[in-house]
């Protein structure tokens, strides 16, 4: 009997370490899912300012298509920055030219473009006759970048999505 007596008071305590030792395999484990739970979510938020950067520039695209003749007199240059002003050219029925109807896409679309992708910005040119190129540049880091030479590596560099985009001459 006193030998049974003498195991026990040797082996208590024993099962307290054990659930501390697995409180902290627990502990780390819920750190790793945390992590990995913050990783999917700025994946997924950086998937949807790509999304948003593509469908704005294919906007931008097809509002060119529609005005052929302000593109041909090269209305929709823009260089970045603040929205050129709106002519007040909006709304059904509206009588305006070709160049002011460019100039109230620009704005529209450069407004859509600053509230949907953080310090969003654009440049829209024209390398080569027919082909214009629209970069849309986004602050997706959130570090407050503005380098505007979409270098990936480049933690100065803004994100950027660019397409080129054949607009053909009004008149064939």
């Amino acid at each position: 009997m006193e030998l049974l007596m003498l195991r026990r008071r040797g082996q208590q305590g024993f099962t307290l370490i054990e659930i501390l030792v697995s409180l902290i395999i627990l502990a780390v484990g819920f750190l790793g899912l945390a992590a990995l739970q913050s990783s999917s979510l700025q994946g997924t938020q950086n998937t949807y300012f790509r999304t948003q950067a593509d469908l704005l520039a294919n906007d931008m695209a097809e509002r060119m298509r529609a005005n052929r003749a302000a593109v041909q007199d090269g209305e929709y240059e823009f260089d970045g920055g603040a929205a050129p002003a709106d002519p007040g050219c909006g709304g059904a029925g509206a009588d305006c030219d070709s160049a002011e109807i460019a100039a109230a896409d620009l704005n529209e679309w450069l407004n859509w473009v600053q509230n949907a992708l953080p310090a969003g910005d654009a440049i829209i040119s024209q390398p080569l006759a027919g082909l214009w190129t629209i970069q849309m540049m986004w602050d997706e880091r959130r570090n407050g970048a503005a380098g505007q030479d979409c270098d990936p590596n480049d933690e100065n560099d803004l994100a950027c999505l660019i397409i080129n985009v054949q607009i053909r001459n009004p008149n064939p």
